[in-house]
């Protein structure tokens, strides 16, 4: 799915208003209606609606209409922030039932009125349009639904908030934090990253259908991967396969103390399709190995050369001393697909080889890894993308920078933002599952490119599942999801 800026999504709303051909009053119901039928799943509450004097306040007027007319409690409150309304406010507003109420909040008048659990707020203020901070008395009262102990709901962004990458530092507490915004056509980009994306706790993409011919044609550097993204890259084998077709892995990982972690990374290699997996770690952890995952063979010495293997793991578990160093020192002299990830990239950033990376190798840094790879410390969201995008460019490589919605930038400049996961991830050793199901998407012959995009989706749709079941998990529990996910994907 394409990602879009604000500017592109207004052009998108232009270019099918006139292709279509429908009026910009009638677009708007569309997109209004969808939200009415969403919220009427979830809530029968008093509505209360907050209509700024834009389009995203008609909208909310649109909203308010439907649910009146249904017959649930709706209370209209107009943001006065201005003195000229759009000409599809004024329409719907003209629209409004009688026996809506209908009050109107001004900079002369500020006690506001507060609600509680029994109440909703539907928040329709300010759009993507909106591109400074609020201040003066909208500032105070945006805090103040802040405040409110009740539920939130922004339609098509939460009010203050910009729908562009920003830095954050310019528009807190100025941004109304939603429980969930229904977005429209695709998320906003200032959705997906850490600063920005705590506004808004989950979001909705409601297909108000705009014009696929506009996103079809549209140069885009974003993109938000789905299911649509994955199922046809995903390989699956046919009768005639054997244990040496399906790819050798090599994984470097585990050290004294640190055997788990090679053990996660092998069992989710082998439950994501690789034939084979070879694990080098010391001789005094292979018996742990092999009680562990009798399936995975121990690799007692490294040749100058393993020719054997498809694909190379180098980094969860293998610590930072002279052993760990001398790993990395040789995965990075290997000529074949390389994930490197964990202690591996602490050990780059140290002895400064980032440039000794090969093209289209993938990295997996958490931002900390990131942070001490860039050496810079406390950045924020925006300044991490920039410098991900450049490294990618800069060194030919792939830039797997994990988190909530873990980006996936390309030596083309292009990001990629992942759909799946949820806080279950945030456990020690999913790292390691991660990194596993990437050596063994590149030892089965994916590109690069679709086995780090592949490999992280996979990894938080298994963690999607399993949320729905419980609210802790042990990461082996993803490896075990692993193959179940894939066997999905013939299926949906």
């Amino acid at each position: 799915m394409k990602l879009l800026t604000s500017s592109q999504i207004k052009s998108w709303d232009q270019y099918t208003i006139t292709h279509e051909p429908i009026g910009s009053h009638l677009l708007m119901e569309r997109a209004a209606t969808l939200c009415s039928d969403w919220l009427l799943q979830y809530w029968d509450k008093k509505y209360r609606i907050f209509c700024g004097k834009g389009n995203n306040g008609g909208d909310g007027l649109v909203i308010a209409g439907n649910l009146s007319r249904m017959g649930f409690e709706v209370e209209l409150y107009i943001v006065e922030h201005t003195e000229k309304a759009s000409d599809d406010f004024n329409y719907w507003y003209n629209k409004v039932p009688g026996k809506i109420m209908v009050n109107h909040i001004t900079s002369d008048y500020t006690d506001w009125q507060s609600f509680n659990q029994d109440d909703i707020i539907i928040d329709a203020i300010f759009g993507s349009g909106l591109n400074r901070p609020i201040d003066g008395w909208l500032k105070e009262f945006i805090i103040h639904l802040n405040k409110q102990i009740c539920d939130k709901v922004s339609i098509d962004i939460p009010s203050g908030l910009p729908a562009d990458f920003c830095d954050i530092n310019i528009y807190k507490d100025t941004i109304l934090k939603s429980d969930i915004t229904l977005t429209f056509q695709v998320p906003k980009l200032s959705f997906l990253l850490p600063d920005t994306g705590i506004y808004t706790t989950d979001f909705e993409i409601l297909d108000i259908g705009l014009s696929p011919q506009y996103i079809n044609e549209a140069d885009i550097n974003y993109h938000y991967i789905t299911l649509d993204d994955i199922k046809p890259i995903i390989i699956h084998h046919n009768k005639f396969a054997h244990k040496g077709t399906r790819g050798h892995a090599l994984l470097l990982c585990g050290s004294r103390g640190m055997t788990g972690a090679a053990i996660l990374s092998a069992k989710s290699c082998l439950l994501s399709g690789a034939g084979l997996c070879s694990v080098h770690l010391p001789d005094t952890e292979k018996l742990a190995l092999h009680a562990a995952l009798p399936e995975a063979m121990w690799l007692e010495t490294l040749e100058t050369t393993q020719s054997k293997y498809d694909s190379v793991a180098c980094g969860c578990g293998i610590g930072q001393l002279d052993f760990a160093t001398t790993l990395v020192d040789w995965a990075l002299q290997q000529n074949m697909p390389t994930v490197f990830d964990a202690d591996a990239l602490n050990i780059i950033s140290k002895q400064n080889w980032l440039a000794r990376l090969k093209p289209n190798t993938i990295i997996t840094p958490h931002v900390k890894e990131f942070e001490r790879l860039c050496n810079i410390q406390n950045s924020t969201s925006i300044q991490r993308m920039e410098l991900q995008i450049q490294m990618a460019k800069d060194y030919h490589i792939i830039v797997v920078l994990k988190g909530a919605h873990t980006a996936i930038a390309l030596p083309n400049g292009n990001v990629y933002f992942n759909s799946t996961g949820n806080p279950i991830l945030a456990t020690a050793g999913s790292g390691d599952v991660l990194t596993g199901i990437i050596a063994a998407n590149l030892a089965q012959g994916y590109t690069p490119a679709n086995a780090a995009m592949a490999a992280v989706f996979i990894h938080g749709l298994a963690a999607d599942e399993l949320a729905k079941e419980k609210e802790y998990i042990l990461s082996g529990e993803l490896a075990d999801r692993i193959p179940y996910m894939i066997k999905s994907f013939l299926t949906t």
